[in-house]
């Protein structure tokens, strides 16, 4: 994503609505909530939402830059490795 929220917002709503298999959003939850909020009063559906992987990565208590990317890593691998 960006560096500034607005910009995120702005990115995500322009893919929402295409058919990718993966969209994943790095942020903290207050900042996901908040840009939610916005997506939702902007005319987007709680379903169109749920299809996104936010906080992006698998939940192993990443810390360090490494480590996150190895969280996002692995979970694109689990979605796509899904039947």
């Amino acid at each position: 994503m960006t560096n500034k929220y607005i910009d995120d917002k702005l990115v995500l709503s322009k893919l929402i609505r295409n058919n990718y298999k993966f969209i994943g959003v790095l942020g903290s939850k207050a900042k996901l909530k908040t840009m939610w909020k916005d997506l939702l009063k902007e005319g987007f559906t709680n379903e169109e939402l749920d299809t996104i992987y936010a906080p992006i990565g698998l939940s192993i208590k990443s810390e360090t830059p490494a480590e996150i990317a190895v969280s996002i890593a692995a979970q694109i691998i689990q979605v796509k490795n899904k039947k």
